[in-house]
């Protein structure tokens, strides 16, 4: 079982869904991994934790135990990452987004699997 503390993840939850286009001296600094690579590590089941500041006190953390199972699609061109975390007795929440990094590792796209948070675009 693989272990992932999901701190990019929460930010996801939170509704930061969209598309980033990253920086060119970042890609050309590292070798660039192939999106079909980097799709493939994030397929299978990951445990963490999902931390965010409390709403109602601003000064505390709260953290959640949190499930992340990545499926890889068909083609290897996206994954579908399911979240699953408890949100206090008997309160189970259920999050499914799709991940997709274009294949010349430039675009990262990741929003709502189910089109309610569409990712915004940028040229």
């Amino acid at each position: 079982m693989q272990h992932l503390y999901l701190w990019m993840f929460g930010a996801m939850l939170a509704g930061h869904a969209g598309t980033v286009e990253l920086p060119a001296h970042r890609v050309a600094e590292q070798p660039v991994p192939s999106a079909k690579s980097v799709h493939s590590a994030l397929a299978g089941r990951w445990e963490g934790s999902l931390r965010y500041r409390d709403y109602q006190d601003s000064s505390r953390f709260v953290t959640l135990p949190t499930l992340l199972v990545g499926a890889l699609s068909a083609d290897s061109s996206r994954v579908q990452l399911d979240f699953e975390y408890d949100d206090g007795p008997g309160k189970t929440v259920r999050s499914r987004d799709a991940f997709a990094l274009d294949a010349l590792g430039k675009v990262l796209t990741w929003g709502a699997a189910d089109g309610k948070r569409p990712p915004a675009r940028k040229p």
